[in-house]
């Protein structure tokens, strides 16, 4: 195992980034809603001021950091190769964690919050990442190439094919918590019924009240923030 070709940097760039995505989460999910709204780098102060941040960051970047050690001591045992490689194979999944960061320049412009689906899609991409070095892996030990009716290619066409689905399947069928695919109308609706009816553009009771039930039945999720 030559562990001393691994810079001591990159397993603890990796483990504070996976770290710092999940705090991220969590303390935007603590916050009250419109926090930071509308303002770049107001949720960002929001995001930092918030005891979740600190207590989960050093949390999450030490379990991400030993968990991809013994995933990557494991690889080396089985591929017989250097520890530095075996790292480079499991790392895209911390970076794949770090994602919701990225949520602090959204969700300041944004009705919904971006952290969940940024945690998803990261995670996701990493995932995938991971199998591609892993099938390089075996290609380069030369077990990798398939024998005549292997079905390898079929279970790489319906890997990819669930990767398209299920993300799909969330956001069209999902649970109550994600918002329904209504479109723009329903609220352009609300808002010529608020000019009309009560003289203002001020929205927020009219989606407490529900005075697009007349036009649109279902729940309709706001478009507005504190």
């Amino acid at each position: 195992m030559r562990r001393e070709s691994l810079p001591e940097a990159r397993p603890v760039a990796a483990a504070l980034a996976a770290g710092v995505g999940a705090a991220v989460a969590a303390a935007i999910a603590s916050l009250p809603p419109g926090a930071g709204h509308g303002r770049l780098g107001s949720l960002t102060g929001e995001v930092l001021g918030s005891p979740v941040f600190w207590v989960l960051l050093p949390v999450v970047a030490a379990a991400s950091g030993v968990s991809l050690f013994l995933l990557a001591r494991a690889t080396v045992r089985r591929e017989d190769i250097p520890f530095a490689e075996a790292w480079a194979v499991w790392e895209p999944l911390a970076w794949g964690a770090s994602a919701p960061i990225f949520a602090l320049l959204i969700d300041p412009w944004s009705f919904s919050g971006s952290s969940g689906v940024l945690a998803l899609a990261g995670l996701g991409l990493g995932v995938l990442v991971v199998m591609h070095r892993h099938g390089r892996l075996a290609r380069a030990a030369g077990c990798g190439q398939p024998e005549e009716g292997s079905d390898r290619q079929p279970s790489r066409l319906v890997i990819a094919s669930l990767a398209v689905a299920i993300p799909t399947l969330v956001v069209a069928m999902g649970p109550a918590w994600w918002p329904a695919l209504s479109g723009d109308e329903p609220h352009y609706l609300l808002y010529a019924r608020s000019i009309a009816v009560d003289r203002d553009i001020d929205l927020g009771a009219d989606y407490d009240e529900g005075g697009y039930r007349s036009f649109y039945p279902p729940d309709l999720p706001p478009h507005t923030k504190p």
